[in-house]
């Protein structure tokens, strides 16, 4: 149970309470207990203590209500976050992919690797080694490599646009 307690002088709210705290520590009660300067108040059941005001009602007694302005700033906290949420999954999904497709975490290495692989597709003479005697091998080895190179692209594209769905999805809310 939450307990508000109000300047009665200006309605602003000067702290927020829970009175299973104040049984714990009876010394902060007595302190935050400045009569008759401020009024205690229970916050009544359905209000979110983050999104309330104080105001006098028809009978010039101090009430709690729900803070609409309030209630608006912490929905679209409460959008961003979710939307940040959905960006660094995204972000952490298309990574983890990448670092099994190039066994990089760096972006620039892992482009380096993409297009070291389409050029021993292109120009597989040039890559003939000791490992890779012919420009056989070097094509058996460079092919499904860059196969998998490309497919990473793909998986990206489709990704990011499952996140845009998600965060339109979000915005719309």
């Amino acid at each position: 149970m939450y307990y508000i307690i109000i300047n009665k002088t200006n309605l602003s709210i000067h702290s927020i309470y829970n009175s299973d705290f104040i049984k714990d520590n009876t010394a902060y009660f007595n302190y935050t207990e400045i009569e008759p300067f401020c009024i205690h108040l229970e916050l009544p059941e359905g209000l979110d203590p983050d999104c309330i005001k104080a105001e006098l009602n028809e009978n010039d007694e101090i009430i709690l209500v729900e803070d609409s302005v309030k209630v608006a700033e912490k929905a679209l906290t409460d959008k961003a976050t979710r939307i940040k949420a959905r960006e660094t999954a995204c972000d952490n999904d298309i990574q983890d992919q990448q670092v099994q497709i190039y066994g990089f975490q760096s972006q620039a290495a892992a482009i380096r690797t993409h297009i070291m692989w389409q050029d021993m597709v292109e120009n597989p003479s040039s890559w003939i080694s000791e490992q890779l005697a012919t420009e056989e091998a070097v094509l058996a080895y460079a092919t499904p490599l860059l196969g998998n190179s490309k497919t990473f692209g793909q998986y990206c594209v489709i990704r990011v646009a499952q996140y845009e769905a998600e965060k339109a999805a979000i915005e719309a809310e």
